[in-house]
């Protein structure tokens, strides 16, 4: 005698099995989000180690986020480290063209940007100088693009008073940034970017998980939450974990 299913009783399993997977799906993106979080912390870790031996290269300088007279970015400032060894023409060149890059694109940065051409940028360096644009946008970061009375280009390590709580790199993609792309101060992050971009195109990636990757002056890669970096009192980033200069 043959046991069928009647159709109620598929529909039952069937509604148990969805509500099975609907549980399940949570778990299995954050576990995947947590893996691209593991990669991201090693892209920074590694920029974070080309940046001693840059410092190592240059008086104990980090690199300036723009240089003035050559337009040259950070991050093509760091090609002699990074294996892709750029001649002096390419490092001048607005933006690098060719595919994705591994190193310098976080693995959760799913964002179009408006030139497909260009390489994709997920990271900024702690900027220090003013931008135009909100009272939020003020630096006082580890480099700058400009050399004068008050600003010295970018900082040496060893006149950071606290290295272990300093920023150096952020996550702070928009669908303009690149690699090898400085127009003034963009190619920097500031903390207060993060409120003055929070509905105006700063994409803040890991938000299953509350956080982003930071690289902080000492080496080592933290996951936290913005106001964890910034001063709890005023909210952005005056006294927080964004000033390297005084």
């Amino acid at each position: 005698m043959k046991n069928n299913f009647s159709l109620i009783e598929m529909l039952v399993s069937i509604s148990i099995i969805a509500i099975l997977v609907s549980l399940l799906l949570p778990s299995l993106s954050k576990s995947r989000e947590e893996a691209r979080i593991v990669v991201c912390k090693n892209n920074l870790n590694q920029m974070g180690m080309m940046m001693v031996m840059f410092q190592d290269d240059n008086d104990d300088y980090f690199p300036m986020c723009r240089i003035p007279a050559t337009q040259i970015s950070w991050d093509d400032q760091l090609s002699d480290y990074d294996g892709r060894n750029l001649s002096l023409s390419t490092k001048n060149l607005v933006g690098i063209v060719g595919p994705r890059s591994n190193l310098y694109t976080c693995p959760s940065d799913s964002l179009t940007r408006r030139d497909s051409m260009l390489v994709p940028m997920t990271y900024g360096i702690n900027f220090a100088g003013r931008r135009k644009g909100s009272f939020n946008r003020w630096g006082k970061g580890i480099s700058g693009d400009k050399i004068d009375d008050t600003y010295k280009g970018s900082s040496r390590i060893n006149s950071l008073k606290q290295p272990s709580d300093t920023i150096a790199l952020a996550e702070a993609a928009k669908s303009t940034k690149y690699l090898g792309v400085a127009p003034r101060g963009r190619s920097g992050v500031v903390g207060g970017d993060f409120l003055y971009y929070k509905n105006k195109g700063l994409n803040l990636f890991h938000k299953e998980l509350y956080g982003s990757n930071f690289n902080l002056t000492d080496g080592s890669v933290r996951f936290m939450t913005y106001f964890q970096t910034a001063d709890a009192s005023l909210g952005m980033n005056s006294n927080g974990m964004w000033n390297a200069i005084d």
